[in-house]
């Protein structure tokens, strides 16, 4: 095994160790490393490669005693932590703790291997939760884009059932807003048509009186007198009525409340803790999503309201409750209009046979 110098920058090939220091010095080191006043110093050259170190392999390096020449450093001091040979063990190191080089060395390649072992199990665990840490990652952000659709298609349900009764409502109203104003065109043209009728008996009494011939005038009086007795007796409703007012009547702060509570987002572990969602009474995990597509109809009906006559929840679905509320609630005005419109053609019927008499 190579081995370089520790003294110079350039790391150079060390050929020298030095006892004192126990340090490696290249050629050119050697001659500035000196130890005491004599000149050469327990310096030892590197053992060859091939010659028998301490184990005896051909790889390892023969090192001696500084103070015993001829003895290799066989032997470990726990103690003082140092090499040392059998003559320094009987006397420097007497009682201390040593042991063999061999096995001090493998002692020491077995804590390493089982270090090393640890580590390894370590990093593949680490390794483990790491990558299961990456799968919890991606199944959040896959939850997140789950549970967004969901929102979303919660608020196209609620928008779907909101533009439905928008337009329910904007019909009724287009219904009885052109119910009305017929009634009143139906009025004022029978007014109109019975004017007419008055003047022209008006205009042809003044050119009778004021005609010079009024000899068949004097034949026709009976006549004349009994059309305009007749046209006298003709009714015709005048009275537009009271003063007619619409208007479109609903609760705010209660659909408010009940868009407050459209939902709850929940884990399987329970409810998130957060400081701005309300607490549900009543919610049983992933069912919540579902109640929140209930249409706002829907989700008034379970509510005890004093005014609430309508079916029970219960008896019929969302959608269903919806078009039963607007029949319920269409059904009496559409037989006041059919009423209403028949009393209408009577009057006019009557009204015009009136006028075809004159």
């Amino acid at each position: 095994m190579a081995r370089n110098c520790s003294e110079c920058k350039e790391k150079r090939a060390a050929h020298i160790l030095c006892t004192y220091c126990n340090r490696w010095l290249c050629s050119s080191c050697t001659e500035e490393h000196r130890h005491g006043p004599t000149p050469g110093g327990p310096l030892f050259p590197r053992a060859q490669k091939g010659s028998p170190g301490v184990n005896g392999g051909s790889g390892d390096f023969a090192l001696y005693c500084p103070l015993h020449t001829q003895e290799v450093l066989k032997l470990f001091c726990e103690t003082c932590d140092v090499l040392t040979c059998h003559s320094c063990l009987m006397v420097e190191h007497k009682e201390h703790r040593c042991r063999h080089l061999e096995e001090v060395l493998q002692n020491q390649r077995m804590l390493l291997e089982s270090v090393t072992t640890q580590v390894a199990h370590k990093k593949s665990s680490l390794q483990t939760s790491a990558k299961q840490i990456e799968d919890r990652i991606f199944e959040v952000k896959h939850q997140h884009r789950k549970v967004e659709n969901q929102i979303k298609m919660a608020k196209m349900v609620l928008m779907n059932e909101l533009n439905k009764q928008a337009n329910g409502l904007i019909e009724e109203l287009e219904g009885i807003t052109n119910e009305r104003k017929r009634k009143l065109e139906q009025q004022l043209q029978s007014i109109m048509v019975l004017n007419r009728q008055f003047e022209h008996v008006q205009n042809f009494i003044n050119w009778a009186v004021c005609s010079k011939t009024s000899v068949p005038f004097l034949f026709s009086k009976e006549l004349i007198v009994f059309q305009m007795q007749r046209l006298l007796e003709t009714n015709c409703n005048t009275d537009p009525g009271s003063p007619w007012s619409i208007r479109f009547t609903w609760e705010p702060n209660f659909w408010t409340k009940q868009l407050a509570s459209l939902g709850c987002i929940t884990t399987e572990g329970g409810q998130l803790s957060r400081t701005d969602t309300p607490a549900y009474a009543g919610l049983q995990g992933p069912s919540s999503f579902y109640q929140s597509h209930q249409s706002p109809v829907a989700q008034q009906e379970t509510l005890s309201h004093p005014s609430h006559k309508f079916q029970s929840p219960a008896l019929c679905s969302s959608s269903v409750c919806c078009s039963h509320y607007m029949q319920e609630g269409i059904q009496p005005k559409r037989r006041r209009r059919h009423m209403e419109n028949d009393r209408t053609k009577r009057m006019s019927f009557r009204l015009a046979n009136s006028i075809s008499q004159v």
